[in-house]
């Protein structure tokens, strides 16, 4: 895979505030459903998301307190 920027610094995939290192990325619309084909970029600052509905991101997994 090549490489995805993202923005989102509380996902454990993400390395150094830059980029997502995860193996596979599931992305969703705004309306919650994966079978669109559309571009789109952010809706809001998600860089401090806490969950994936805080996200477009269903890969998102929120990263430890301990990990940075």
């Amino acid at each position: 895979m090549g490489q995805v920027k993202c923005s989102v610094t509380t996902c454990k995939y993400n390395q150094g505030g830059t980029f997502c290192q995860a193996d596979e990325i599931k992305v969703k619309d705004n309306l919650g459903t994966t079978d669109v084909d559309m571009e789109f970029g952010s809706f809001e600052d998600l860089a401090g998301a806490r969950s994936t509905i805080e996200t477009c991101c269903e890969t998102f997994t929120p990263r430890k307190t301990s990990e940075k």
